[in-house]
């Protein structure tokens, strides 16, 4: 309604503007009125039409740029993905279709994504080979640290890749990153793992993979508390550690 009132002002402007034009003449003629009025509202219309062009490219660009975006969205997703994948064989070398065959177990069980499997996989089994575990060695803990994974993201109602990265710096000594979790492994834990490994100076003469296969051990004694609290989502751990191991 106030637009169309507005665009009535607009016509009478018109009208008085040229009925003062062809006053000022002193010329009466209703023939020139009637011409000047359609030369003026011809050009009003091609005002209207210009906005009527502004509006539809506004509208294209707009369009455009969500759709963009959208494509934008899949195409990232899809280089991330094959990075991932590209990754994934990468580090577990001639044991990726094997590999690959535990992710799918996993995803199954956890009702996780192919590629956050793939991806907490890859991650533990390049953290393990650079701390000296050999590759079938790192394979097979990094399968058992995801599913572990998995259950301090459930239990806390995090993403997998922190609790990923938390279990991943417990391995490496960050007792702290674990404590957030529900999961507390002290020195003395790790020690008595190390005894048990026949290095009975408290783990002054452990490598850096025996040191962090104590801590492996270590955590997964502490695990309890944790997997049951993960239970609670619907998930049957113990079911699950049958069907994996």
């Amino acid at each position: 309604g106030h637009q169309r009132r507005r665009q009535g002002a607009r016509a009478g402007d018109v009208v008085k503007d040229v009925l003062v034009k062809v006053g000022a003449k002193g010329d009466g003629s209703i023939g020139q009125v009637f011409g000047a009025l359609k030369t003026q509202a011809n050009g009003v219309g091609q005002a209207i039409m210009g906005i009527k062009n502004q509006i539809f490219s506004l509208k294209g660009l707009v369009i455009g740029a969500v759709t963009g975006g959208i494509v934008g969205s899949f195409i990232k997703a899809g280089a991330e993905a094959e990075e991932t994948e590209t990754r994934f064989k990468a580090a577990f070398g001639n044991m990726a279709g094997e590999a690959q065959k535990w992710a799918d177990d996993i995803v199954k069980a956890t009702g996780r994504t192919g590629g956050e499997i793939q991806k907490a996989m890859t991650t533990l089994e390049e953290s393990l080979g650079g701390m000296g575990f050999g590759d079938r060695q790192a394979a097979e803990f990094s399968k058992q640290l995801a599913v572990m994974a998995d259950a301090m993201a459930r239990a806390r109602g995090v993403g997998l890749e922190q609790a990923m990265w938390a279990l991943r710096g417990g391995i490496m000594g960050n007792e702290r990153a674990l404590r957030q979790f529900g999961v507390r492994v002290s020195e003395a834990d790790v020690k008595q793992k190390l005894f048990a490994m026949g290095l009975k100076d408290g783990g002054k003469s452990a490598t850096q993979s025996q040191m962090a296969l104590a801590r492996v051990q270590a955590i997964m004694e502490k695990m309890g508390p944790v997997m049951e609290q993960a239970a609670r989502t619907g998930i049957t751990w113990s079911e699950m550690w049958r069907r994996l191991w």
